[in-house]
């Protein structure tokens, strides 16, 4: 799998510390992009180019932020090149509010359903921090949510719904809350009825923001929130992915180094609250889920 630095960054102020985050996760990437931070716009161009260019050659590629905003090019690069393809999103937040003209990381999932591709090839894991005008967006565009609750209550029964929606077949597919796929008349079907036959998995992006852990885990992030997964759920989820889909793509974001004085690791100095512990903690957990993305 090619490794590629993606310091993007287009975000409020917390996000800036995401910038060089790579740098600390990963010893050695295979490709660093070099973005003109004075130019949104020409930023994603570039991130657009060079993510049409790597899903063209067939390769496994990670990529490693960067704040959520790189998030939007790639994904909608894979949804062009896998028009059914399944997006699985880890994710505190949904980032699906009013999308703007260069979508930042609150909106970027919202720009990618809105730029024509099928919200039932999207699974998000994880949400806690849901604003009303997200709720109703992911209710429309038939959106797949796992919450954290059924991660820790009914992990056998999540893992089947992983399983389900992957193994879906056709953009206009959807399922129902127990990981069904629904018929035409809004009937359940029997996952093993729209499962890909031998041929192949079905390709899939995994796209993974580092607050999908609880707030107490990481740290070391804009947007940390309570009531997070753990790093044995996270494993688990991830190993039924990579079993089930044939995973082209990954990305892993919003691990923040802070923004405060040259040399100074912590948050102190950019409106977070995190020390230079805390950064060492999330860096370490942001190294054993790139572990699990390279497998």
């Amino acid at each position: 799998m090619i490794i590629i630095k993606v310091p993007g960054v287009n975000g409020l102020g917390k996000t800036k510390g995401t910038k060089d985050a790579a740098d600390r996760i990963c010893e050695k990437v295979d490709v660093s992009l070099e973005l003109d931070d004075n130019s949104l716009e020409e930023q994603l161009e570039r991130i657009a180019e060079q993510a049409e260019a790597l899903f063209s050659q067939e390769e496994s590629v990670l990529f490693l932020g960067g704040d959520h905003s790189i998030s939007y090019p790639f994904t909608k690069a894979f949804f062009e090149k896998h028009p059914e393809g399944k997006l699985i999103v880890f994710d505190a937040h949904p980032d699906c509010m009013s999308s703007m003209k260069e979508p930042t990381h609150e909106e970027w999932l919202r720009a990618v359903v809105e730029a024509g591709f099928s919200g039932g090839n999207v699974l998000l894991i994880g949400a806690r921090k849901i604003e009303p005008e997200e709720g109703k967006f992911l209710n429309l565009n038939g959106i797949r949510t796992i919450s954290v609750d059924e991660v820790k209550f009914d992990l056998a029964r999540t893992l089947r719904k992983i399983r389900s929606f992957i193994g879906s077949k056709g953009k206009n597919n959807s399922l129902n809350n127990n990981g069904k796929k629904l018929s035409e008349e809004g009937k359940d079907v029997d996952a093993g009825d729209v499962r890909k036959g031998a041929s192949g998995k079905p390709a899939v992006y995994v796209s993974f923001d580092i607050d999908v852990f609880d707030s107490e885990i990481v740290k070391a992030t804009g947007y940390p929130e309570s009531g997070g997964l753990n790093e044995e759920e996270v494993m688990k989820l991830l190993d039924v992915i990579f079993q089930e889909g044939d995973v082209k793509s990954c990305d892993l974001v919003e691990v923040n180094l802070g923004g405060g004085s040259s040399g100074d690791l912590s948050g102190k100095g950019n409106g977070l609250d995190f020390s230079e512990e805390d950064v060492e903690g999330t860096v370490g957990v942001a190294r054993r889920v790139l572990g699990k993305l390279k497998k």
